[in-house]
C-alpha cells in the first residue's frame, strides 16, 4: 500500500521509506524495505523504472529522491538525466501535482568541499524546475547536525533523518503545500476557517 502525507503519494528512496512509516503506514517489505513507490537505497534510476513499470501513477505526488545517488558517486549529469525522464513519465501519465524535495544537506553529503559541490550543483539545477505543476521544496532549514542520526545499528550514519529532523521536513512540506496548493485551490472562506483553526486567530480573517 503506498504512502500517503496529505493526499500526495511519496516515492523515492529510504527517507521517502522512513516518512511513511512514521506517518503509520506498513512495510511491504524488508530486503529492500518498500513502501509503494519508496525503496530503501533506489537512485533516480531506479525511482524512473518503478514508474515506468508501475500499473498507473498518483495524479499527486511528493518525490524525495538523490541521496543515495551522491553517496554512491552516480555522475550529476546521469542524475539530471534520470530526472528529467522520471518528471515525463509522470507528467504524461497524469500527474498533474508533483512536488520535488531537494536533496537533504545530510552531514555525510557536506564533509568535504568537492561533495557539497556537489550537493549545490545537483539541488540548483532542481530549483530550476519550479513552474505550475512541479514545486520544489528547499531543505536548507535540515542543515542542522542534530536533525540527523549519528547511529544506526552501531554504525556511523548521519544520513538519515531522526525524530527532530522528520518534524522539520514536515513543518517544511506543509508550509510549501498549504501556502501553493490549499490558498489557491479553496474557496476564501474555508481558508479563513483553516488558519482560524491552525493558528487560534480572531483577527486572521479581517
Amino acid at each position: 500500500m503506498p504512502a500517503y502525507l496529505w493526499g500526495y503519494q511519496l516515492m523515492g528512496d529510504n527517507h521517502a521509506v522512513r516518512l511513511g512509516e512514521r506517518l503509520g503506514y506498513p512495510l511491504e517489505g524488508r530486503f529492500p524495505r518498500r513502501i509503494g513507490l519508496a525503496r530503501s537505497g533506489a537512485h533516480v534510476l531506479h525511482l524512473l523504472q518503478e514508474v515506468v513499470s508501475a500499473a498507473e501513477v498518483p495524479e499527486r505526488t511528493i518525490i524525495i529522491i538523490g541521496t543515495d545517488d551522491l553517496r554512491n558517486g552516480t555522475s550529476i549529469r546521469r542524475m539530471k538525466a534520470a530526472f528529467y525522464s522520471l518528471i515525463r513519465e509522470l507528467l504524461r501519465r497524469g500527474c498533474r501535482d508533483v512536488v520535488v524535495v531537494e536533496v537533504f544537506p545530510a552531514p555525510r553529503l557536506t564533509e568535504t568541499i568537492a561533495s557539497r559541490m556537489r550537493l549545490k550543483s545537483y539541488n540548483r539545477w532542481l530549483r530550476g524546475w519550479e513552474r505550475e505543476s512541479i514545486r520544489v521544496i528547499g531543505t536548507g532549514g535540515l542543515f542542522d547536525h542534530e536533525n540527523y542520526e549519528s547511529l544506526i545499528n552501531g554504525r556511523r550514519d548521519h544520513i538519515h533523518l531522526n525524530d527532530r529532523g522528520y518534524q522539520q521536513l514536515l513543518k517544511i512540506l506543509e508550509n510549501k503545500i498549504f501556502k501553493i496548493y490549499v490558498v489557491c485551490i479553496l474557496p476564501l472562506p474555508l481558508v479563513c476557517l483553516y488558519l482560524y483553526i491552525r493558528d487560534d486567530s480572531r483577527n486572521i480573517c479581517i
